[in-house]
């Protein structure tokens, strides 16, 4: 019996045992109560496990909601990354639904077309109004936009101009979900000053930094588009290669910054004798190049070169100082020199370069006479380099007979080249090619080393106080290295700078009067004594005498050669002497051939005479031999 139906009976029914009747009844009563219990505790049991679950579930929500929570601060996050990333990329970005609105924009976009707000839609007929306002050629930039029409997913790139003048690339892509476009986004980037930059670039790779003009790369496009015009109209093109006279004096006594304002006046003079078509090209240093089109005769170039070194002759006035240069133009011309563009240029360089070897100041046109000259030239070249390593250069002696006591006091030290496989090269010949291969300071230490290892030889034996001249060229006064080497040679072999003289030409004193002034007081602190070699046929003025330390004239023997024939030849000759001897110089005269030379120098007191009537020039050996007779 339930335990409870059990107290309630025996609280009501105090009797050991109910009636038989009753029992049934409550054992049915009892049987009831049990199951209730059964079914409370089940059901407890199962509110129980509905309240844990509804715990469970309300630990998940919460945590969800934490972690929505946190997602959401960090989407806010991302979106203001993102929109600070919008705004910071430089473009003006534009985002279109697939209807033609305005949806989004950045502050980039927002200034670009002067929109009021950001966030706010706009319409396609309103940002088509504000982008022809903008635009400074609205309609190309909508013809691009009907592309899209034919194909709605293409991407479109290009350039765009402002009213303002200001420059911008845009490129547009679709947007696309799940394969469907659902809209576009623009965007704009301002390249103006990119444009601004690129278009410096190009004009520097083609032109002269100092003087603007067009370098050597857009002056052969030049001439090839000239050349090509001339095929079909049978006119002639030349071309004029130009090279200033005297320059290096101006940067070495004024400075770079004078020479380069030089250099600028230099092409205004030069394109004020041109026509508009015509070009100017600086190809650095002093040279420049013309290129005259569409000409009918070679006549308009001369006359052009003319005028060209008319103007340049003129004075140049810079910042109080006045500087005169000059310039030499060699010219070739289309089509009868050639008809490539390098080599109608390098065909006008052989003829400037024979210019300036005839004189200076003044044009020649390139022949083939010229070519083959250059062909020889750097033949010629080639084979003296060849002759260094093989030592087939030689020094020779000529003397200088001195006429008081007809005893030889002098010698000049002559180069001379004598090939294994040939006959002997003229110094005329491959001097001037050492100088222009830039061989000859080489070429004069070597020789200027051998005449003082001559005199330390000639003292060992007791041939005493013979001096020995040395030729020197224009490019070994560059710089402080003849001083060097003169020093260091005098001290090697341990002779005095007395027996060592210096001939020097007028022609150097053109290239810069005070290095050469520098160089030579230098050598006058050694006991060196310099003679002018060739007076009377370069600059021959009486200033360089008066400013440099000079011992010596020597006349050249063009003046000596046709003293009978010429008698204007023996009043300059006359001339020479007078004034050499006014000045405590002594004077040599050179290319004396026979006796009637050597009676008339020697009743005009010339001091020394060198030539074949006495001497030729010999080997060391033979002249050795002679002055071992004399002393």
């Amino acid at each position: 019996m339930h335990k409870l139906l059990k107290r309630q009976i025996k609280r009501k029914y105090p009797v050991a045992e109910l009636p038989q009747e009753l029992q049934e009844l409550t054992q049915a009563i009892s049987d009831a109560y049990s199951d209730f219990d059964n079914e409370r505790t089940l059901l407890e049991r199962s509110l129980e496990l509905v309240s844990d679950e509804l715990n469970q579930r309300n630990a998940e929500l919460r945590n969800r909601l934490l972690e929505l929570e946190d997602t959401f601060h960090q989407l806010g996050s991302s979106m203001a990354v993102l929109d600070s990333i919008f705004d910071a990329t430089g473009e003006a970005i534009f985002a279109f639904d697939n209807n033609g609105r305005l949806i989004r924009f950045n502050r980039a976009a927002q200034s670009l077309l002067s929109l009021p707000k950001v966030g706010e839609v706009y319409g396609n007929s309103k940002i088509k109004l504000l982008l022809y306002k903008l635009l400074k050629e609205p309609a190309n930039f909508f013809f691009e936009l009907r592309k899209l029409n034919a194909n709605p997913t293409t991407n479109l790139f290009g350039v765009v101009a402002l009213k303002d003048q200001q420059l911008f690339e845009y490129h547009s892509s679709p947007q696309l979900s799940n394969d469907q476009l659902v809209g576009r986004v623009w965007c704009f980037r301002n390249v103006t000053q990119l444009k601004e930059n690129e278009a410096t670039i190009q004009f520097q790779a083609f032109h002269d930094a100092l003087t603007q003009l067009p370098n050597r790369v857009l002056m052969l496009d030049r001439i090839n588009h000239a050349i090509a015009l001339s095929r079909r109209t049978n006119d002639l093109v030349a071309i004029l290669f130009l090279d200033l006279d005297h320059f290096k004096k101006v940067n070495d006594t004024a400075g770079h910054q004078l020479g380069d304002e030089l250099l600028i006046e230099v092409s205004r003079r030069i394109k004020s004798c041109l026509r508009e078509y015509d070009t100017l090209a600086r190809f650095g240093g002093d040279e420049f190049v013309v290129l005259l089109e569409n000409i009918k005769s070679h006549q308009f170039a001369s006359q052009t070169c003319q005028r060209i070194i008319h103007q340049l002759k003129k004075p140049f006035d810079l910042e109080g100082q006045v500087f005169h240069i000059s310039t030499s133009i060699g010219v070739s011309i289309y089509p009868r020199d050639d008809d490539e563009p390098e080599e109608l240029i390098r065909k006008a360089d052989l003829a400037m370069y024979h210019a300036k070897e005839n004189g200076r100041s003044h044009f020649e046109f390139f022949d083939k006479p010229l070519e083959r000259m250059a062909h020889f030239q750097l033949e010629l070249e080639n084979k003296l380099r060849a002759a260094i390593k093989k030592h087939e250069l030689s020094v020779y002696y000529q003397p200088q007979v001195d006429i008081r006591e007809f005893k030889v006091r002098r010698v000049e030290a002559l180069l001379r080249w004598f090939p294994e496989d040939g006959k002997p090269v003229p110094p005329s010949d491959f001097i001037p090619v050492a100088e222009r291969a830039h061989l000859i300071g080489k070429i004069g230490y070597w020789v200027l080393e051998q005449a003082c290892l001559q005199v330390k030889e000639w003292q060992s034996v007791g041939i005493e106080n013979i001096r020995v001249a040395v030729n020197l060229s224009a490019q070994q006064f560059v710089g402080k290295k003849l001083v060097e080497d003169v020093k260091e040679l005098i001290k090697k072999y341990g002779i005095e700078g007395r027996l060592l003289e210096f001939e020097i030409t007028e022609s150097i004193l053109l290239e810069d009067l005070e290095n050469v002034k520098e160089v030579l007081l230098e050598l006058r602190k050694m006991d060196i004594t310099v003679a002018i070699d060739d007076f009377g046929t370069g600059y021959s003025s009486l200033k360089y005498l008066q400013k440099l330390p000079i011992d010596s004239l020597k006349i050249d023997r063009s003046f000596i050669r046709e003293l009978a024939e010429n008698p204007n030849n023996k009043s300059i000759v006359n001339t020479i002497i007078s004034l050499g001897h006014n000045l405590n110089l002594s004077v040599v005269a050179e290319g004396v051939e026979d006796k009637k030379m050597v009676a008339f120098l020697c009743e005009r007191q010339c001091d020394f005479i060198q030539g074949y009537y006495f001497y030729k020039p010999m080997p060391v050996e033979e002249v050795t031999k002679i002055l071992a007779q004399e002393s």
